[in-house]
């Protein structure tokens, strides 16, 4: 997914520049999306980028349990990783997987780059039923109704203070716009958050710039 991709172009990049970058994901969470199916697409890393792919023997049931509960089945493994090895800073992105309790590990300054709506919306898409746009500002029980209408089953602990207690351990959360950045502070988060848009690396030399097809992305 795209951020995906923009962690996989932050890690290189920063490598280029002399940083040694170590990357923790779950291959359950992976596999679960992807119907059990590991696709293989061959992205290569800078020699200072080092991954941990983190697999539990309850398989797809691993990230299942994270997203009910919003504690990490990985929690002694992550522990080790993250308070064990004397980092600079720890970035985490998308941990809808590893639930929310996880911005509590680590001893080193923790940022977050909130590339969806994660802390505010169950959804994580502010769509309520997945179809309309949803103007509400906190969590309350038709979150559980808009949930299961799309296939997806409730999150108990956002009755809970879970998220407000987890986001406390962050130093910055960092949105890609600011219209993410207003709807957190909107939807009640009390936390220092800045504006800091994404990027793609420089494009590749063009072999034939006599070409008359010309495509703008955006």
């Amino acid at each position: 997914g795209g951020d995906a991709i923009h962690v996989y172009n932050l890690a290189n990049g920063l490598s280029e520049l002399g940083h040694s970058v170590e990357i923790i994901h779950c291959i359950d969470s992976y596999i679960f999306k992807y119907k059990n199916k590991q696709k293989k697409y061959g992205y290569s890393n800078h020699p200072n980028v080092k991954v941990y792919s983190l697999k539990n023997t309850f398989g797809a049931l691993s990230p299942i349990m994270s997203y009910l509960t919003g504690y990490p089945v990985f929690k002694k493994r992550l522990k080790t990783l993250l308070e064990n090895n004397k980092y600079d800073l720890i970035h985490y992105h998308e941990i809808s997987f590893f639930g929310a309790k996880i911005f509590q590990y680590g001893k080193a300054p923790k940022i977050h780059t909130a590339h969806t709506h994660f802390s505010i919306c169950p959804q994580t898409t502010m769509l309520r039923y997945g179809k309309v746009v949803c103007n509400k500002k906190g969590f309350d029980t038709n979150c559980h109704f808009c949930l299961l209408t799309t296939g997806k089953p409730p999150q108990i602990w956002r009755h809970t203070n879970l998220i407000e207690n987890s986001l406390k351990h962050l130093k910055t959360i960092i949105t890609p716009s600011e219209y993410l950045k207003n709807k957190l502070i909107d939807g009640g988060i009390r936390a220092n958050i800045i504006v800091l848009p994404h990027f793609v690396p420089d494009p590749l030399p063009v072999k034939n710039k006599e070409t008359e097809s010309y495509f703008l992305f955006v």
